[in-house]
């Protein structure tokens, strides 16, 4: 016969267990062994803390430095999707609201970033169209005052000299 606490044999008849001082029933039931349960640690507490302050730094940075916002919310969330599977409930709820920091932190970044490239474009059309329109203010300035048919230095040089001779002036050059 076997002791149904400690599982060590015991002699026929016997009224206690003589290992551990469990009373034996005549009619005890036989031992039954079952797999020793761990509860899980849970992934390292440090690691957990590294994707929150990645989640806080990605959303922050996100408004700040774009590119910093979303390159933290990538790192954060690679690391949230490692720790998953090894993370105990508790931890488990953490990393779901860590992972809610990171994506936020990485659509607002992407969505700046894609902002600030449009504005960016827009002046830049802008910039370029009032270039072109005082490059024509200008030439109809030069062209009001030389005429339209001026050809360059040639043409500058005999207007000069018209008007040099039209009011007499004489002039060496």
């Amino acid at each position: 016969m076997f002791c149904y606490h400690c599982g060590k044999e015991v002699a026929d008849g016997s009224a206690f267990c003589p290992y551990c001082g469990t009373a034996i029933a005549a009619n005890s039931p036989a031992p039954s062994y079952q797999q020793p349960y761990f509860a899980s640690q849970g992934a390292p507490q440090k690691d957990v803390n590294t994707t929150e302050t990645l989640g806080i730094v990605s959303l922050v940075g996100s408004f700040f430095m774009p590119i910093v916002g979303f390159i933290c919310g990538i790192i954060g969330l690679s690391k949230i999707k490692k720790l998953k599977p090894a993370a105990n409930d508790e931890q488990q709820q953490k990393l779901g609201k860590h992972k809610k920091l990171c994506s936020a932190g990485v659509i607002i970044s992407s969505v700046l970033t894609v902002l600030s490239l449009l504005i960016g474009i827009v002046w830049g059309v802008y910039i370029a169209r009032e270039i072109s329109n005082d490059f024509r203010r200008n030439q109809n300035r030069f062209d009001n005052y030389f005429g339209d048919d001026f050809d360059g230095y040639e043409d500058y040089q005999d207007q000069m000299d018209d008007f040099f001779n039209q009011y007499g002036i004489e002039f060496d050059g």
